[in-house]
């Protein structure tokens, strides 16, 4: 029977200390780059971005479009405002729950405020009222439905305006609609960044 044949080992030229662990070499700790997060935040604030541009986009049209049907009714002055208003206002409040959803992906967004109020409770809250919903002097609220029915932006009469008021009131508008946008833009970057205190 023939033997098996057997590995026989052979003497081997030293190794070089970096291929073979040794306590006697020192081994250079590998180095980790930092994780880079700055992709992820860019990611994030064009995905807000557009979602606020969106959000105000749609309000927008609808706005314009409401404002074109109380400009061509033929209802009565008092009826015609009122409907008006009353579009504004829920419209309002539709753009608050959509810019809602938006910002509570945010960090920072539902952060308990220092002094929080019955209706103002976090940071979201806080923005949104001040900003949007409120009859506080710099809110889109006040700026296109004003605070009451008879302390209104919106003409009185729409059978008695025409022409250069028009331009003027839908400019006027439009303007409160881009300034709350800008607004909105400023505190979602101020969220993503960490600085949203600072700019309150």
């Amino acid at each position: 029977m023939r033997e098996r044949r057997r590995f026989l080992p052979i003497d081997l030229e030293p190794l070089e200390c970096r291929v073979v662990l040794s306590r006697a070499s020192l081994v250079s700790p590998i180095s980790v780059a930092p994780l880079d997060v700055s992709g992820r935040k860019t990611s994030r604030t064009a995905l807000t971005i557009d979602q606020i541009n969106q959000t105000f986009n749609s309000f927008t049209d609808d706005f314009l479009r409401a404002q074109g049907a109380y400009f061509a009714s033929t209802a009565s002055a008092t009826d015609s405002k009122t409907l008006f208003r009353d579009f504004i206002k829920q419209r309002l409040n539709l753009l608050s729950q959509q810019l809602t959803r938006t910002f509570i992906q945010l960090p920072g967004s539902t952060t308990k405020l220092a002094n929080p109020t019955a209706q103002q409770a976090i940071v979201v809250q806080a923005f949104l009222r001040g900003r949007i919903t409120s009859n506080s002097a710099n809110s889109l609220n006040r700026a296109l439905a004003g605070t009451n029915t008879a302390n209104s932006p919106i003409p009185p009469d729409p059978t008695q305006v025409a022409g250069s008021s028009v331009t003027l009131y839908t400019y006027q508008a439009t303007s409160a609609i881009e300034t709350a946008r800008t607004a909105t833009l400023n505190a979602a970057g101020y969220l993503i960044n960490g600085t949203f205190k600072n700019h309150r």
